[in-house]
């Protein structure tokens, strides 16, 4: 059974090559980004972690998810770990 997996980052530098991985295995792949940007053979998701109004459409229908933040990302957002 093919399970649903949620990228974020999915178009960044080391998300797309997971995505790229997990199409290969014939994975089903829900991609994120921040913008408008799709990634092919996926099912685009706009999500960003700043913006908690993103949440709830990127991890609906999830069996796992892979959360793919360059380092620093959190470093200047307030309330971040």
């Amino acid at each position: 059974m093919t399970e649903k997996i949620l990228v974020t980052g999915a178009t960044g530098n080391t998300g797309r090559y997971l995505v790229e991985m997990l199409l290969a295995k014939g994975e089903c792949v829900k991609a994120t980004s921040r913008g408008e940007a799709a990634v092919a053979n996926t099912e685009a998701v706009r999500f960003d972690m700043t913006d908690a109004s993103t949440y709830a459409s990127a991890f609906q229908g999830l069996d796992r998810a892979f959360m793919v933040i360059p380092a620093g990302y959190l470093d200047n957002i307030e309330g971040s770990f």
